[in-house]
């Protein structure tokens, strides 16, 4: 059990603390950083699938299927994620901001799926 908190608690503890930033009511970006907000989904996603990555690949979950598998989770997360914000005061929907998520879990899984072949872990 031990075990497998310290591989998956790093992925838990990120979605627990992306819930929470998702549910701050009347989130703005300040003025003076207009993309800031972007750059954000960007990296908070591309953290997500690189935690994500470390914890199957820890597991011993080496399957090519593996990187279908993290970019179907990392689709469905981000369109749950938006869809999140619908009941949260002063926070809507935006498909920019899923492009963005997308694209961040993307790129993590990209660069896991390196690191990983690199090392020889990917079958």
């Amino acid at each position: 059990m031990r075990k497998k908190i310290l591989i998956w608690g790093p992925v838990a503890a990120w979605l627990v603390l992306m819930i929470t930033a998702t549910s701050i009511p009347n989130l703005r970006t300040p003025p003076e950083y207009p993309n800031a907000d972007l750059i954000f989904h960007i990296l908070v996603y591309l953290v997500l699938a690189v935690l994500a990555a470390r914890a199957f690949s820890m597991t011993g979950y080496r399957h090519k299927g593996l990187w279908a598998v993290l970019l179907l989770l990392g689709l469905g997360l981000a369109a749950i994620d938006e869809y999140h914000e619908v009941m949260i005061p002063g926070r809507t929907v935006s498909f920019l901001d899923f492009s963005m998520n997308v694209i961040g879990f993307t790129a993590g899984t990209g660069l896991s799926k390196l690191r990983y072949k690199n090392k020889g872990k990917d079958k």
